[in-house]
């Protein structure tokens, strides 16, 4: 047991050396960025009435000029397309599309993003999830990464708020997970992503054929990184300080 533990220290010691030496690197090859193009924010949601308020108020006070948000309502039974359709009137940037039903043989979410891709009219794509909360400088710190010469950028998640041990564990875990993938992302090799902070051209989308060219995955964000990454394209972690909050789960069975 003490052998296994002193290997997963030398690991983890590793990967936090990676990451610092990798984040030197990527500040030297990005700090010269371009003026980003208009976006699209799109989001999924699907009985998301608890987190979709305080999602797509984050999302309308970005500091970004030209973007606008798609909220696609994936069959929600809840109050989610409701409260959508009040937030309507505040500002003409937020788009609702509702689906009732998904015959595209993807998951609901893979399915509810590409339909929503596809209407939309920015060259750049964003992608949150619906119980997540955006700080102001998101849409703005992925687009310019994206317009320093990306194909596809993913950023930081943290937990937020925390509340209980299990809350830190969860938080400990998440933020170990995005060590390893920026870790990863420093050298080039397309470990891992989360879908709920992510950034791409909608060109180089359709060029590798989006969700529907991968098929129903479950980890459909990683999938496509590893596609973009195949097809030769340019990608990074958008690193330096997490812009995106997620809720931590509120049971241990979660």
């Amino acid at each position: 047991m003490e052998i296994l533990l002193e290997i997963l220290m030398g690991v983890y010691c590793l990967q936090v050396i990676g990451v610092l030496i990798g984040n030197r690197m990527n500040r030297r090859k990005t700090a010269a960025g371009g003026e980003a193009p208009p976006l699209s924010i799109v989001v999924a949601a699907r009985n998301e009435e608890k987190n979709i308020r305080s999602c797509l108020e984050s999302l309308l006070h970005q500091d970004f000029e030209d973007y606008e948000i798609i909220l696609v309502d994936d069959r929600s039974t809840d109050q989610t397309g409701a409260i959508a359709r009040e937030m309507k009137p505040v500002s003409s940037r937020l788009t609702l599309l509702r689906l009732d039903q998904n015959r595209s043989g993807l998951t609901g979410k893979q399915n509810a993003l590409h339909q929503g891709i596809l209407r939309s009219k920015g060259e750049i794509i964003l992608v949150m999830d619906s119980d997540c909360v955006a700080l102001p400088s998101w849409a703005s710190r992925m687009a310019q990464a994206i317009a320093s010469g990306k194909d596809l950028v993913f950023g930081i998640t943290r937990i937020r708020p925390i509340r209980s041990f299990w809350n830190k564990f969860e938080a400990l875990e998440l933020n170990f997970l995005f060590t390893i993938a920026v870790g990863l992302a420093r050298w080039g090799f397309p470990g891992s992503c989360m879908g709920n902070n992510l950034a791409f051209r909608k060109e180089s989308y359709l060029l590798v054929g989006g969700f529907p060219a991968m098929g129903r995955q479950l980890t459909e964000d990683f999938v496509l990184l590893q596609r973009f990454s195949q097809a030769g394209m340019r990608w990074t972690a958008e690193s330096d300080t997490p812009t995106v909050t997620t809720k931590p789960s509120e049971t241990f069975a979660q």
